[in-house]
């Protein structure tokens, strides 16, 4: 086929070739010269001013072509044309290519007539229409050159679709007759455009293509049409064809090089990081392997300590019981020796008292006899001597320097008085000597008993008693004798063996005539000088040696009657003994007789004694139940007192807190009391008063606070205002005037530590957050719980109490064991110790001042607040449904019931509410309360409800790509949905205003393309509502029908409805199966028929 657009180009592209147009005119389109004539000379000046149709219908463009044109065939006038009239050569060209440009255009238009509808001409050009012939005409270096070879490296699944699309057109561009003529002319690109819509909407309609094959069909359509774009550049312009392939060529090749670069860059950084990542392993695995070698040897290291110390502290415990025992024995024994002491301090008194009398006596006894000093020194020596031995008892002392009587004349009188007198004094030593005697075995009993003398009884079971045969009672009685007694005969026994009986010491004891032998002897060592000196000498001696044997006969007979006091004693002491073993005789043999009674009664005696314990235990069950009814008794009573009393104060302030302009009395007195501060002198409560009065507030309020008695954000100044109200009763002008005491004691008060804390929770000075004040009380509460630990430090009423270090870790593992984690709770001690304190008392014990603690309790439970409100803020605005920055009670109960479905119940949510409202809303002219973002995060907190499992429970852990897919659809389907959900609502009753207003909201909301996963969670919270109070009227509407027709069955079928009501919140239908990429196909009317079957179902 030809192709004239070619041949145009080639007219441009090549003007300096001589003779070049006639040479054109001549081969491809002769004409009769007649006809040129005729034409120019009918039209000369029309030929020349005619212009070429408009390229893009610009005027100026097409001007500015024939200005080209006849520039370039004037240049060339060097060669003549033979014509038989000469005229312009310009006019005559003019004429020539405008006949030629005509024909051309003529041609065009023939053959895009062809291509519309007529069958006897062919297009411009031929490209296939078959993928098949496409891909013949299709080379290797074609691809090579024109397309993209690293599709090894892409995934073009991802963009097959994208790459197809992008190259079609909305409408394909259509053809006129303006477009025809010239070279490489519109018509030719419109075609060639609108061929490759055609072929690409193909390969979109083609359904049996991969996506792969998808991508390879669709890049060689672009590379033919490509390489057809290129050549049609060729034609008009070879020069700019060959320089927009070579631009192309260099500009591919470079773009192949820099992603294969790319890649080989990508697949080392892969590679490198694949090594460094298992390196890196490899030393993670290491390091573990070693601190887990170090965690086992420290471990058993620990538990090899723990055992030294358990045995150390039961080794300590031992040895202190030991050492205390020890102890107190030493004290009883180190006073019962000071008593003896001192009774042998006494009787050694005693004893020289009488030693100083014996002296006497016997100086008086030499005084009274002077004449014995005639008597010869030999006998006066022996007398001396014999007085020296019979003094030199050991009871009597040393009586060396007793001088005896010279004189011989003797007063019988006297002398017999001195013999009672001696007799006396001799009796008395010898009860002293016994006393002493005593105290010495009184020590030795004491050293004795200080052992354990008594002997264990063994404790025999029924099968010995049973199998007992009983012995002879004598032999018994020897085996078995008591153990006192036995003690006393080994005693006897060990005395006897030891003592040494010698008959000098019994005759020295009792008095051996000794003067008499030397009386025998008194003639041989006397010298006789005068016969009457020796007469009266010899008398004396015979008088004295009297006097000698009548106390020797004296004592003889005191002796005498003691040793036979004593063997009386023995012998009613043997007596007894004898009786007390018979008895023992009689008595064990009559237990051996009556074992089995006796074993009856014991076994009687225990039971009663069981029962006599289950009655005491039943009797303080029954004492602690009695108390327990009279403190229930005492606190209705005292409730409804407060109640009586209280309710109209309480009901004025609910009503001032609706009405703004007016101010409570509690308020009132408050805003006084700030401004018009009592001087000292007016205070009239003591500190110690106020101590007690605050401490009893604080009691109340903590009872109040457990039975959530109490509003959260009720003002400590107006409950404190409520305190005196019930106090006090009804009598307005005495309360108000201790409430102001109150408040101005407060305040002058403050520097003390316990009464500073309250008066800043009242709002006094430096304000704290009431919000704070359940924390300080449940701070003290636990204080008071775990007072049993550490050493009690006292100090007055008025300073700040000392707690141990020990109950502050308890306190804060109790409060804080469920917010923070144990690294966390580490580093809080660690922070608790810089606050700490040495103990004044126990060196081992750090203390913590009581309000200091208070205020790092409350500290730290606001850095715990802070880093906790990010989970509960995405709830909070999710369940702002009417977008007013608050939730009231029905957005409230709405996210209470959808997010702890398990733990909810009406009547909690509207305890809940009402404790924790904060703020008054006003909607339609009417006032409600409502609860505030900072309220809501306390009361989540408090109450450990909205944990991020239960969130994650009801929307599922979805992160943010998922979280737009499925905003994306519910954009989509936005209408159909909410309609769907209005439904609901109108099939459960629950078409509200304010319900509808929050559908409307979360409407505006989906429809602004709003993907935050707040808006997707109130989406969730009105959808699921729906569905579950749809179910509970499905339930409530059939279920009576049902039993009514089966009454047989209606036990059963009650039982289900239990389980129903139980399980509601897990029932889902089959709508709520379906994804929610099944909506786009659904209509309204189908879904209320497949809910109705369902329901029906």
């Amino acid at each position: 086929m030809h192709n004239f657009s070619a041949d145009y180009s080639e007219i441009i592209s090549e003007p300096t070739k001589p003779n070049f147009i006639k040479e054109y005119l001549d081969k491809t389109l002769p004409m009769s010269k007649s006809e040129l004539k005729n034409k120019i000379r009918v039209k000369p000046k029309e030929i020349m001013y005619e212009t070429l149709p408009p390229l893009d219908h610009d005027p100026y463009l097409t001007r500015h072509r024939s200005n080209i044109i006849k520039s370039r065939i004037s240049e060339d006038k060097s060669t003549p044309l033979k014509l038989e009239n000469s005229r312009d050569v310009s006019c005559f060209l003019d004429s020539m290519i405008v006949s030629s440009i005509e024909k051309i255009q003529n041609k065009m238009h023939d053959e895009l007539l062809v291509s519309i509808g007529v069958k006897d001409s062919s297009p411009i050009f031929s490209l296939p229409t078959n993928l098949v012939e496409l891909k013949k005409q299709i080379t290797q270096a074609d691809l090579l050159l024109w397309s993209l070879n690293t599709t090894k490296y892409i995934n073009i699944s991802d963009f097959a679709n994208d790459f197809v699309k992008g190259g079609i057109l909305k409408k394909p561009q259509g053809l006129s007759l303006d477009d025809l003529g010239g070279p490489s002319s519109r018509k030719e690109v419109k075609m060639l455009s609108n061929w490759l819509n055609f072929m690409l909407e193909k390969i979109l309609k083609n359904t049996d293509f991969t996506k792969g094959e998808m991508f390879e069909n669709a890049q060689i359509i672009y590379t033919m049409c490509l390489k057809e774009i290129v050549r049609q550049i060729k034609v008009h312009c070879a020069d700019r064809g060959e320089l927009l392939e070579r631009v192309w060529k260099t500009y591919f090749s470079i773009m192949i090089k820099t992603i294969n670069i790319y890649q080989k860059s990508k697949i080392l950084q892969e590679k490198r990081f694949e090594t460094e990542t298992t390196s890196i392993k490899d030393r993670y695995n290491k390091e573990i392997v070693e601190l887990e070698q170090k965690i086992v040897t420290r471990d058993q290291t620990i538990k090899a300590l723990n055992e030294q110390i358990s045995d150390l502290t039961i080794k300590l415990k031992t040895s202190t019981i030991k050492c205390e025992e020890l102890k107190h024995r030493i004290i009883v024994l180190q006073q019962q020796y000071s008593k003896d002491k001192v009774r042998l301090i006494r009787l050694e008194d005693d004893y020289r008292n009488l030693k100083e009398v014996q002296k006497i006596v016997l100086e008086e006894m030499d005084d009274n006899m002077p004449g014995i000093k005639k008597v010869q020194t030999k006998s006066k020596i022996r007398f001396r001597e014999l007085s020296k031995l019979f003094l030199s008892d050991p009871l009597c002392g040393d009586l060396a320097q007793v001088n005896l009587p010279d004189n011989a004349e003797i007063d019988f009188n006297a002398l017999i008085e001195l013999d009672k007198i001696d007799l006396e004094n001799k009796m008395k030593m010898h009860e002293i000597q016994g006393k002493i005697e005593e105290t010495a075995e009184e020590l030795i009993d004491v050293a004795l008993d200080t052992k354990d003398l008594v002997n264990s009884v063994d404790i025999t079971t029924i099968t010995e008693l049973e199998d007992f045969v009983d012995p002879p009672v004598d032999s018994y009685i020897e085996e078995h004798l008591p153990p006192d007694i036995r003690i006393l005969e080994s005693i006897l026994i060990e005395k006897i063996k030891n003592e040494t009986w010698n008959n000098e010491e019994i005759e020295n004891y009792f008095g051996k005539n000794i003067a008499e032998e030397e009386f025998k002897h008194f003639d041989l060592q006397i010298e006789v000088e005068n016969p009457e000196e020796m007469h009266t000498d010899i008398f004396k001696g015979f008088r004295s040696e009297k006097q000698k044997n009548t106390l020797k006969t004296l004592v003889k007979k005191i002796t005498m009657n003691v040793i036979g006091q004593n063997k009386k004693k023995i012998a009613s002491f043997k007596s007894g003994y004898d009786e007390m073993v018979q008895k023992r005789k009689y008595d064990k043999y009559e237990t051996l007789r009556l074992r089995k009674q006796i074993f009856l009664t014991y076994k009687e005696n225990v039971k009663l004694k069981e029962e006599n314990e289950q009655l005491k235990e039943q009797i303080n069950k029954f004492l602690s139940s009695n108390k327990r009814r009279n403190q229930f008794k005492r606190v209705v009573h005292e409730t409804r007192k407060r109640t009586t009393v209280v309710k109209e104060f309480k009901l004025n302030q609910r009503v001032v807190l609706f009405k703004k302009d007016t101010v409570s009395p509690a308020e009132d007195i408050f805003r006084k009391a700030l401004n018009n501060k009592e001087p000292r002198s007016k205070v009239s409560i003591r500190s110690i008063t106020l101590l007690k009065l605050i401490n009893t507030i604080i009691q109340d309020y903590n009872m109040q606070m457990k039975e959530e008695q109490i509003v959260q954000t009720q003002p400590l100044h107006i409950y404190a205002y409520d305190h005196f109200v019930a106090k006090h009763g009804g009598l307005k002008k005495v309360l108000e005037t201790k409430y102001k005491q109150f408040l101005s004691a407060c305040d002058f008060h403050k520097t003390i530590p316990q009464i500073g804390i309250f008066a800043r929770f009242l709002g006094l000075y430096e304000p704290l957050e009431i919000e704070f004040f359940r924390t300080f009380v449940l701070t003290v509460d636990l204080l008071h719980k775990y007072s049993k630990l550490g050493v009690e430090i006292n100090v007055s009423e008025t300073d700040d109490p000392l707690i141990p270090t020990i109950r502050c870790y308890e306190v804060l593992n109790e409060y804080f064991h469920d917010k923070f984690s144990e690294s966390e709770l580490i580093l809080i001690r660690n922070d608790l110790g810089k606050i700490t304190k040495p103990c004044p008392k126990c060196i081992n014990q750090g203390v913590v001042e009581k309000t200091e603690f208070a205020l790092f309790v409350i500290q730290h439970y606001k850095n715990f607040l802070k880093l906790s409100t990010n989970n509960v803020k995405d709830l909070f605005d999710a369940a702002d449904l009417n977008g007013d920055k608050f939730l009231q009670f029905e957005e409230f109960d709405l996210l209470f019931r959808n997010i702890e479905a398990e733990k909810y119940a009406y009547e909690l949510s509207i305890n809940c509410f009402q404790s924790y409202s904060d703020l008054i809303a006003e909607m339609n002219g009417q006032s409600y309360p409502a609860i505030s973002y900072e309220r809501f995060t306390i009361f989540a907190l408090e109450k450990d409800y909205f944990k991020k499992e239960a969130q994650e429970k009801f929307i599922g852990n979805i992160d943010s790509n998922e979280l737009q897919r499925r905003m994306q659809i519910l954009h989509n389907r936005c209408s159909l949905i909410i309609k769907e959900m209005k439904w609901r609502a109108m099939q459960c009753g629950k078409n509200s205003p304010s319900f509808l207003e929050m559908i409307n909201t979360v409407k505006k909301k989906i429809e602004e393309n709003d993907q935050r996963r707040p808006v997707f969670m109130a989406y969730k919270l009105l959808n699921e509502d729906t569905k579950i109070q749809v179910i509970d009227n499905v339930i409530g509407r059939y279920l009576p029908n049902i039993v009514s027709f089966h009454s047989h069955l209606k036990p059963m079928i009650l039982k289900k409805k239990i389980e129903i009501t139980m399980l509601k919140r897990q029932i889902t239908w089959k709508r709520s199966m379906e994804s929610v990429e099944d909506w786009e196909d659904r209509d309204l009317k189908d879904i209320k028929e497949s809910e109705e079957k369902s329901y029906r179902n």
